[in-house]
């Protein structure tokens, strides 16, 4: 019983599914003939038709035409009609399904693989029909020294064999050929060609097979076409990206006169003149600003230093564990800040001082008496956790350096909306290109991009007022006594100058040139400070039964250490003749 019932079913399966097979199985098409007519235009544009003869065997829906944007400029006025009765399809402006019959006498066309794709779409089965492709070409003339010429593939992918084909190129009127032939792969099918007496030549071949290039050449004697003309329809297509990157690059050449003008170019040059003293007695963090303005992790670890010297911390080289000494062998060295004394309520400290110390004896999650750099670098989540604390109390700083100084037109605290409007536009500047292709609409992306760009940086760049340069002068004074201090041989050196400017030395990088004025007298190490950057030699502290202290040594390392452990999380046409271009070609077909 229940095999008479496998039987039945099995006839039914066989009954409902064969004939389908066997249709899917003999479904498919290939071309009777391809006939292509090609205009040589004397503006340097090239009129194509192409009419394709299909022959279908099973149902078809949809047509389709890709021509690489290879060795030419672009493809304009595109259009797609029934060869058989001359009736132009409907143009969509996007894809179509093609089994719905309202797609049916639609055509579309879109860009993608660098190339201008067409489709078309149909109801046909088991029939022979052609459709007519028109299109212009641009840019795809060759100009050469003694003559200009075209090369163009009349096919070169597509899927199925091609029985015939029949090309014909003509010239503007009164021109005459130099050369022409007809190329195909296949060497044992034949292509011919011949030369009419209308401004025309004639190529054809027969049975090619899948794939298999047709390519077709001509030259013709130079001043037939307009090489001038050729240079403005480029223009005129690119004129998007032309005027674009215009735009982009004046504003940024404005940009930089405008800094160079304001910032840099003053009526004379600046006059560095000797200061014996810091200037306004700025803390090294907020004379770091002043002259550069911004803060840098070297403004941060000469505040460390500073604020060590006045007593509130002392640094201590970590010296603890066997990694530790091996990691100082290949040049990293880490360290520990001891609290000394408190600084909730000194009216000492400046505000942004205070939020520091707030900051590094807390980065453990809780509050302590210590801060440890190694300890920072193996936490992932607490060293993220400090940056961004960082972040914030650059910003106060910045906020506190314009208060306090008067100094700024516009402060550096001002510069986080000139980087968001730089983001803002970048990203419009960058959509406002990749639209171009597409729509000529999104250059106001482009200049409006460029333009917002150039504004963000003139109103909240950080910028000097008058006062605020003369300030800035006399900075670079104070740098300037650092650096010659040594030659100078002046008799007012004693180990209070020196610790008290130790600091400022490290924010302008002259802590060697500082510590050298200081090699012939004999000092205390320091009590700030412990750990084994002594040396014997000259440039620091000595004493008797006291190796010296290398405060370049020092200050390079600790700076190195802090600039470390507070980025470990941080953020994350040529001669000759011959025929030109070689444009055209791709594939075609029907599904």
């Amino acid at each position: 019983m229940f095999r008479e019932i496998r039987i039945f079913i099995f006839i039914i399966v066989v009954f409902l599914f064969v004939p389908s097979i066997f249709a899917e199985e003999t479904r498919q098409y290939w071309y009777d003939n391809i006939n292509v007519s090609i205009k040589v235009n004397s503006d340097s544009t090239v009129d194509i038709e192409e009419t394709q003869n299909y022959h279908f065997v099973g149902s078809y829906h949809q047509g389709w035409r890709s021509i690489p944007y290879d060795k030419i400029s672009t493809i304009s006025h595109i259009s797609v009609a029934d060869a058989e009765n001359g009736q132009a399809l409907k143009f969509s402006a996007r894809r179509l399904n093609k089994e719905e019959p309202s797609s049916w006498g639609k055509y579309t066309y879109f860009e993608d693989g660098g190339a201008i794709n067409i489709e078309w779409y149909y109801d046909f089965r088991d029939t022979n029909h052609s459709w007519t492709i028109k299109y212009k070409v641009h840019g795809a003339i060759g100009f050469y020294t003694s003559n200009d010429g075209l090369g163009w593939n009349i096919f070169t992918d597509y899927d199925v064999p091609v029985r015939r084909s029949d090309v014909a190129l003509e010239l503007p009127s009164g021109a005459d050929f130099i050369n022409y032939s007809g190329e195909r792969d296949n060497s044992v099918g034949a292509s011919s060609s011949h030369l009419s007496g209308d401004n025309k030549v004639y190529f054809s071949g027969e049975d090619f097979y899948a794939k298999e290039d047709f390519t077709v050449y001509a030259t013709w004697p130079k001043g037939v076409v307009s090489e001038k003309a050729f240079w403005l329809d480029f223009i005129n297509i690119y004129f998007a990206y032309i005027f674009s990157i215009f735009v982009v690059f004046t504003c940024l050449l404005i940009g930089i006169i405008y800094h160079f003008k304001i910032e840099r170019i003053r009526k004379g040059g600046p006059i560095i003149v000797p200061q014996y003293d810091p200037p306004k007695n700025l803390r090294p963090a907020m004379a770091e600003v002043i002259v550069k303005e911004k803060i840098t992790p070297k403004g941060w670890a000469a505040t460390v230093v500073d604020l060590a010297i006045r007593g509130f911390v002392k640094i201590e080289e970590d010296k603890s564990g066997f990694f530790t000494k091996i990691s100082k062998f290949f040049g990293s060295t880490n360290y520990i800040i001891h609290k000394i004394k408190n600084f909730d309520n000194d009216p000492v400290l400046e505000d942004y001082e205070r939020k520091y110390l707030q900051i590094l004896f807390n980065a453990k999650g809780h509050f302590s008496d210590y801060f440890s750099t190694r300890e920072l670098k193996k936490s992932q989540s607490k060293a993220h956790k400090l940056y961004l604390s960082m972040q914030a109390l650059k910003e106060d700083l910045y906020k506190e350096a314009e208060i306090d100084t008067y100094a700024y037109d516009v402060g550096p605290a001002q510069e986080k909306w000139e980087k968001i409007i730089w983001a803002l536009a970048g990203i419009a500047i960058a959509v406002g290109f990749i639209g171009l292709a597409s729509n000529t609409l999104s250059l106001f992306l482009v200049i409006g991009g460029s333009v917002a760009a150039l504004w963000g940086f003139i109103k909240y760049e950080a910028r000097l007022n008058a006062s605020g340069k003369l300030l800035k002068e006399e900075w670079l004074g104070f740098k300037y006594y650092l650096e010659i201090a040594e030659t100078l041989r002046m008799q007012n050196l004693t180990p209070e100058i020196f610790e008290k400017y130790l600091p400022y030395a490290m924010i302008f990088g002259v802590e060697k040139k500082w510590a050298r004025a200081f090699e012939a007298i004999s000092m205390p190490p320091p009590n700030w400070y412990s750990g084994g950057v002594y040396a014997g030699g000259s440039g620091g502290f000595s004493g008797p039964g006291a190796s010296s202290f290398s405060p370049s040594a020092f200050s390079s390392s600790f700076s190195s250490s802090f600039t470390s452990a507070f980025s470990s999380s941080g953020g994350g046409g040529g001669g000759g003749g011959g025929a030109g271009g070689g444009g055209g070609g791709g594939g075609g077909g029907a599904s």
